[in-house]
């Protein structure tokens, strides 16, 4: 499909993959694209599944809010991942993840040197974090902000990135 795309309260199976440029919803659903997805537009994974049984490669916004995207994904330069959620396959990012609350790699998580992934600190004891199921290769650029204005202590620190070896 090249129209963008709202899937909602079901189980759909989309044989084509997906071609999106303007703003694809999944919301409760869960739905399994059997040729390759490409996203330059906007995806957002509300509380559902993706399955990319070809996998995919995101060189717009992926939004996920408690989403799951199952299958392999490439976040190109201009590829934004945001939000909270899982990725369940290797990943290799040259473009900018974003977490908001924690977002999950089951798997590898490769970051290129053009990457860039911002994080924000909300607290004392709150802050975005990555957790990487698998082994972890750091690269690029670490943008951390402070999003509420809360005042440092000496010696405080944050853990911003969780990670297991596979």
């Amino acid at each position: 499909s090249s129209d963008p795309l709202l899937v909602s309260n079901t189980i759909a199976t989309f044989d084509n993959g997906l071609v999106n440029a303007g703003s694809s919803w999944l919301f409760n659903s869960v739905a399994n694209f059997k040729n390759v997805v490409q996203n330059s537009g906007t995806i957002t994974v509300i509380n559902a599944t993706a399955n990319l049984l070809a996998g995919g490669t995101n060189s717009g916004l992926l939004t996920l809010q408690n989403g799951i995207i199952n299958g392999p994904l490439v976040n190109p330069v201009l590829g934004t991942i945001r939000g909270n959620g899982t990725l369940t396959s290797v990943m290799t990012n040259s473009g900018t993840i974003n977490p908001m609350g924690t977002l999950t790699f089951q798997s590898d998580l490769l970051l290129q040197p053009s990457s860039t992934v911002i994080i924000g600190l909300y607290g004392p004891s709150s802050n975005d974090v990555i957790a990487v199921n698998g082994n972890f290769k750091y690269g690029g650029t670490l943008d951390v902000t402070n999003l509420t204005g809360f005042a440092y202590a000496y010696g405080q620190s944050f853990q911003i990135f969780q990670f297991t070896p596979g």
